[in-house]
């Protein structure tokens, strides 16, 4: 059979019996051997992986585009410079992963990990800040777990009682406000370069328990002292205007896991030391990925950022 013939046999079939060999075997009617020698030496066969994307309806696309017009210099067409952005986000850090990929010499014997639950992990909700780096800045706000520390209650095998211990809270809008005025701000003001201004933009997403652009409470603290600190929100259903989702916690959870966690206190420790450890050169990579993602749905091809000049 040539590779014309396969071709036109897969182009037929349906896309449901593409998804393992077994089925393909049973369309093409060949031998196993074949499909892999087609897919690695002749490219007749090209695996590809689909993944789920997200729905926009008409206003969830109409205000990327607003979005992604507010973002570009009306005069040159080049997306303004993001150094007074602070990207702020949510994310859950694990205590460990439901599968792990082990290189191992042959004598080794494989690791286990038995736990009561897989529905049920040790785990801790994170607010993470973080800013264009530029100079000396690294663009590291900070990230605060929200959890708490509180005395333990009862005697067990693994610390006394009385013992100080990380106790995660739900996220409501108030707790949320909370850790903007008295966590997100002062850290802001504490870590702003000199040279760079006071007037600084905070992005969030639009999840149900983030404040108001003009919460009262939120302005006067981002007011105070002279700073002109303003929150705005990114367009519905698009994660990838943010470059915490970008890249900024799938590295933090590498460095974290390369750590032995035992409990939700060296949880919260390895996830503190991951982001000490976070190089400068990543998060300089993840901003103009951000950039990319507004190309996507950009309309007009000559837009650009400024720095390609």
């Amino acid at each position: 059979m040539t590779g014309q013939e396969i071709q036109g046999r897969l182009n037929k079939s349906h896309l449901l019996n593409a998804q393992t060999l077994i089925p393909l075997l049973l369309v093409l009617v060949v031998v196993k051997s074949t499909i892999c020698h087609m897919a690695m030496n002749e490219n007749i066969i090209c695996p590809h992986t689909s993944a789920l994307k997200l729905t926009l309806t008409d206003q969830n696309k109409l205000s990327w585009m607003l979005f992604i017009a507010e973002q570009v210099n009306p005069d040159t067409c080049h997306y303004y410079e993001q150094f007074d952005r602070v990207h702020v986000d949510e994310n859950w850090f694990y205590l460990m992963k439901t599968s792990v990929r082990y290189y191992l010499s042959p004598d080794e014997e494989l690791p286990e990990c038995h736990v009561k639950s897989k529905n049920h992990l040790v785990k801790v909700m994170f607010l993470c800040a973080v800013a264009c780096p530029h100079g000396k800045f690294n663009g590291k706000i900070g990230m605060w777990p929200f959890a708490s520390l509180t005395p333990a209650q009862h005697l067990s095998r693994n610390r006394p009682a009385g013992t100080m211990e990380w106790k995660p809270f739900s996220v409501m809008k108030q707790v949320y406000c909370q850790f903007m005025v008295e966590k997100v701000i002062p850290a802001i003001k504490e870590k702003w370069p000199a040279g760079a201004g006071r007037n600084v933009r905070i992005q969030q997403d639009n999840a149900p328990s983030h404040i108001a652009i003009d919460d009262p409470e939120f302005v006067a603290t981002a007011m105070a002292d002279g700073w002109n600190i303003s929150i705005y929100c990114q367009p519905p259903n698009s994660p990838d205007t943010n470059v915490l989702n970008l890249g900024f916690f799938v590295a933090i959870q590498s460095l974290q896991h390369r750590k032995l966690c035992r409990n939700i206190q060296e949880l919260v420790t390895a996830i503190h030391d991951a982001f000490a450890e976070f190089e400068l050169d990543t998060l300089n990579k993840v901003f103009p990925n951000s950039i990319a993602s507004y190309q996507k749905g950009c309309p007009c091809s000559n837009w650009r950022a400024a720095s390609d000049n």
